[in-house]
């Protein structure tokens, strides 16, 4: 048993030795490399590898690899979309607080420089990303450049309020004598989802008053449209059929059908406001796909 326990040990310690001999080779190797190499060919070694990393979707190494990008060459011209890389690498990772806080540093870093619009620009539009609307357009609003009331616009969009994001886009276009391609699709469902057409609205109260449940398919709630019709057919039926064969029971049976005539017509009025519901829900996700914001901003994507 001694002898066995002095074996482990033995290995243990031999594996050791093993791990720092190939570590302090590696280290030489690569000091030998980075001597070797000048600055340019070091650069470029480097970011191919990051790159690499982080098109195979190894995050981790391609944020170690960028960090080791920024640490030998901290003032490179390319240091700033180095950080917004590695802000994108713990976004896909997951990692969407660190990535947060990579962001600010970012725009705390950088701005009395070039990049500090856009920095502010992508602080913005993580937010965004993240469903945090009301954060973003908290942050875009105190910022006092033209291109944050796009932001504002979709912030706006996305909290289903139109006619505000309408507003803003059309106070944009007047500042800046440039309208994004947005701006068209919002006015348009603002409008459409503001109020229902009369027509439509007049059409289904008409049929619901008619045949009770069938107003409802003008709304696209075919099913509880058909549950509604099958009720009520089966309440005219109870009546139809006491006034036959048990006349005591007429007033019980027909007042509960007269409120489940009258409850159809309100019920349908309920639907008609829940399309309106859906016809904006439906319109800001396709209007949201077809524009996205970073586009409207000139960014490239970040998720």
């Amino acid at each position: 048993m001694h002898d066995t326990g002095n074996g482990k040990l033995l290995k243990r310690i031999n594996s050791c030795i093993v791990i720092i001999v190939g570590g302090l080779l590696t280290t030489a190797v690569l000091s030998a490399q980075m001597l070797h190499f000048d600055d340019t060919q070091l650069r470029e070694n480097i970011l191919q590898v990051a790159d690499h990393f982080a098109r195979e979707g190894d995050w981790k190494q391609a944020i170690l690899n960028y960090y080791a990008f920024l640490y030998q060459f901290p003032d490179d011209s390319e240091a700033v979309s180095i950080h917004w890389k590695i802000v994108e690498m713990y976004m896909r990772s997951g990692q969407h607080t660190l990535a947060e806080k990579n962001l600010r540093q970012i725009v705390e870093e950088f701005r009395d420089t070039p990049f500090d619009l856009e920095n502010r620009q992508r602080l913005a539009l993580f937010l965004y990303q993240q469903q945090r609307w009301e954060e973003s357009l908290r942050y875009a609003y105190y910022q006092p450049e033209p291109s944050f009331k796009i932001i504002i616009a979709y912030n706006l969009i996305q909290m289903g309020e139109l006619e505000l994001a309408d507003s803003v886009l059309e106070e944009f276009s007047s500042q800046t004598g440039h309208q994004i391609p947005i701006s068209p699709a919002v006015h348009d469902l603002a409008l459409k989802s503001a109020k229902m057409p009369g027509a439509k609205k007049m059409g289904a109260m008409t049929l619901s008053a008619i045949l009770p449940g069938s107003g409802r398919y003008l709304y696209r709630e075919y099913w509880s449209g058909t549950v509604q019709m099958a009720g009520f057919g089966a309440l005219l039926g109870t009546t139809l059929y006491s006034i036959l064969y048990q006349p005591q029971s007429v007033f019980f049976c027909g007042s509960v059908t007269l409120v489940y005539y009258f409850a159809n017509l309100y019920l349908t009025h309920q639907s008609g406001k829940r399309y309106l519901v859906n016809v904006k829900a439906k319109g800001i996700a396709k209007i949201s796909d077809e524009y996205p914001l970073e586009r409207a901003l000139g960014l490239q994507t970040m998720d």
